[in-house]
């Protein structure tokens, strides 16, 4: 009787937690499906009979009519764990996900879940876990072939671990630490940029009339200890706004444009709104037309450049490149927008691109994407150009880029090394705003002459940064020694140039490379043109039995039609040479064309024909052997004889 009974209870006590069970996944479920993933999570943490770690200030719905089931089978658990990885994850608490990722794979449950592994592999990566993370990602893609999509994910992340794994070994780019006070108080502080003395940040912090976090804008100076306060617009236009954010404003501070997020059930929409400053009071919301806000489609974190002229934004609109794509517009004195332009595939992805940045002085965007190699998530790239035409982008790299979301960048208008971003790297839920400064560098050397080895003075020296070709110029001092001081990161060349001497251009390596925060490139020297000096036009180099110039030898007589344009008094002699290949008389004649394909492009460049003396001198010449000791053949030798050689002349010399 008793063991009876004992199996009657137990049946009921089991029927109750499977009951459980189902109402905790059914709420769950329901609360995926609307996109509401903190909610979820707590949903289903409850069916397997744990409390999930839910964000700071969330309030959660609560239902005390059911205790946490006590026994599930393994399928259901497995479901319910699979999901509490998802939710955690689409609300990127990617270390929480790690965990129950790691729970289905490691209790055998990835035939059932294959993704699992593929985002236990990127949860490692914004773990920093990078070689953990290459090997799940690499497993993943050798298993799974169901969906390509899922496998470009994978090797996107792979591709982003190695990036990161370089990057962390490299001497850091900048110093990026979090700002401290109240301006980041409270969840969520993102989106700042500059107004008047201060800025305008973007806060989720919960207002004196609200229990819940809301996005408003706020305005605080960078060092006060002072609460920021809450920019306020009319009610009017508010209504239809839930929330609102990533504010820009131009440079008299008058009008201010920013993003607002309306909901309807799970739905949130965001449309770009602007406001004016009237009798020291904001006005209603404007929300912007057409141009920017296309129905049915979303739109969002406006950059105004200070004229007030220009506004770059963010949208998914139809014309792009996929996703969230930067655009920019054209504003009327209304501050309405009269287009809206693409920036075009070098800019934007198939991926998200968001949170423009632009500095009009240098021509410089600065915005977040996921399309490109990075560290993973949102990482910030800057791209220099105007329009539709951009140079390919480059990643700011670590520490400005983290393994998690960085966004919102902003310059300082002061100090060019010091500038402001957003990030999530130090949170497992939300945004805090950081400053960063840049590292410098400083290019030190000394100029000599070649033949003398003497310190050459007055040598103009150009720093040219290769990406965004900005130049910095030093002239070098009595004792030939030149300096700059150049930012980290960014790979460069130097331009020597001198009367009377040949220019001469030194590639850098990369400054993030470097161990010390000096680069000296001492003994760069330079030929003097002194008349009865040769030099050999080493990369004007001539296939074999051919007397066609290559790509490369027009570039380098380029800098030759330069030098004589320089100095109008010059008067060279251009001499060709053949390797012994062939009889004398064919290879005279091979050299001649060879000299006369020289003049005829410079003189295309504007040189006149009467300052060349042209000779031929066929294999008569050599300046490495044509065959080896042995009697074999050495190519490397007849093609440094396949050469062109330029002689400085006195004046009336024609030998």
């Amino acid at each position: 009787m008793k063991r009876i009974c004992f199996v009657v209870l137990f049946s009921l006590t089991l029927s109750a937690a499977i009951a459980q069970y189902k109402t905790y996944r059914t709420l769950g479920d329901k609360a995926f499906e609307d996109k509401n993933y903190y909610e979820a999570a707590y949903y289903y943490g409850r069916a397997i009979g744990e409390r999930a770690k839910i964000a700071p200030g969330l309030e959660m719905p609560f239902n005390t009519k059911f205790r946490s089931p006590k026994k599930i089978s393994s399928a259901d658990s497995a479901y319910a764990v699979f999901r509490l990885a998802e939710s955690y994850r689409l609300f990127e608490d990617y270390r929480e996900a790690e965990v129950y990722y790691k729970r289905i794979l490691s209790a055998g449950h990835d035939n059932e879940y294959p993704s699992a592994r593929l985002w236990y592999g990127v949860c490692l990566r914004t773990d920093g876990k990078f070689d953990q993370a290459i090997s799940q990602l690499e497993q993943f893609r050798k298993t799974y072939n169901s969906d390509a999509a899922f496998n470009t994910i994978a090797a996107h992340e792979i591709a982003d671990c190695i990036f990161a794994k370089a990057q962390y070994r490299q001497e850091p780019l900048a110093n990026v630490t979090k700002v401290p006070g109240p301006l980041n108080s409270g969840d969520g502080n993102y989106a700042m940029s500059r107004y008047h003395a201060g800025f305008l940040f973007t806060s989720s912090r919960k207002t004196d009339d609200s229990k819940r976090n809301v996005n408003r804008i706020y305005y605080a100076g960078l060092s006060d200890t002072l609460t920021p306060q809450m920019i306020n617009f009319k009610i009017a236009e508010q209504e239809k706004i839930d929330e609102y954010g990533t504010p820009s404003a131009d440079a008299d501070g008058k009008r201010i444009y920013f993003t607002g997020w309306s909901k309807q059930g799970p739905i949130i929409t965001t449309k770009i709104y602007f406001s004016e400053l009237q009798n020291d009071a904001w006005s209603a919301p404007q929300l912007l037309n057409s141009q920017v806000n296309e129905d049915r489609y979303n739109s969002r974190q406006p950059f105004v450049t200070p004229d007030g002229k220009t506004l770059f934004f963010a949208s998914d609109k139809p014309g792009g490149m996929g996703g969230d794509d930067i655009w920019m517009s054209s504003l009327s004195d209304d501050g309405q927008p009269v287009n809206s332009v693409n920036l075009g595939g070098t800019v934007n992805t198939p991926s998200d691109e968001q949170a423009p940045f632009y500095d009009a002085a240098r021509k410089r965007l600065v915005y977040s994407s996921k399309g490109f190699t990075g560290l993973g998530g949102f990482d910030l790239f800057e791209s220099f150009g105007e329009g539709t035409s951009w140079s390919t982008p480059r990643n700011l790299g670590y520490p400005i880029n983290s393994t998690k979301d960085d966004l919102y960048y902003l310059a300082d208008a002061e100090d060019p090394s010091v500038f402001y971003l957003s990030s999530d790297r130090e949170s497992d839920c939300c945004f805090s705003i950081f400053m960063g400064k840049m590292n410098r560098y400083i290019l030190s050397g000394v100029v000599i002459d070649c033949k003398t080895n003497q310190p050459l003075p007055g040598v103009t020296v150009t720093y040219v940064d290769s990406l965004s070709s900005q130049r910095e110029q030093a002239v070098s001092d009595n004792m030939g020694k030149y300096r700059f001081t150049a930012k980290a990161g960014i790979q460069g060349k130097l331009v020597f140039e001198k009367e009377n001497y040949q220019p001469k251009t030194v590639g850098l390596p990369n400054i993030s490379e470097l161990q010390s925060d000096t680069l000296f490139a001492s003994g760069d020297c330079l030929e003097s043109l002194r008349p009865g000096r040769t030099f050999i036009l080493k990369r004007v180099l001539f296939d074999f039995n051919s007397y066609a110039l290559t790509a490369i030898a027009r570039n380098t007589l380029d800098t030759l039609a330069g030098i004589l344009e320089s100095d109008t008094t010059l008067k060279i002699k251009l001499s060709a040479n053949t390797d012994s290949v062939g009889s004398t008389a064919y290879n005279l004649a091979l050299s001649e064309k060879r000299a006369e394909s020289c003049m005829s492009y410079l003189t295309g460049k504007g040189v006149n024909a009467n300052r060349f003396v042209v000779m031929a001198y066929g294999e008569s010449k050599p300046i490495a052997p044509n065959s080896l000791p042995d009697g074999r053949d050495n190519p490397e030798g007849r093609h440094l004889n396949r050469r062109v050689e330029f002689t400085i002349l006195e004046p009336g010399d024609e030998q």
